[in-house]
């Protein structure tokens, strides 16, 4: 996982990833997380993505 821009980028075969409480700033047009290759990814009780569930992703932007 690592910060880049005002978002966080998870890639690279990433699995079963909880974020929870997550306080974000973020810029208009720009997504909280981008998801590259991640498998069972979720966010709870967080700002600006307050709940999200992915199974798999090959690329998705929250």
């Amino acid at each position: 996982m690592t910060a880049a821009g005002t978002g966080i980028n998870i890639d690279c075969c990433m699995a079963d990833a909880d974020v929870h409480h997550c306080r974000a700033d973020t810029v208009a047009g720009t997504p909280a997380f981008v998801l590259d290759g991640v498998d069972d990814f979720r966010v709870s009780d967080g700002r600006p993505v307050p709940e999200a569930r992915v199974g798999h992703a090959d690329h998705q932007e929250l």
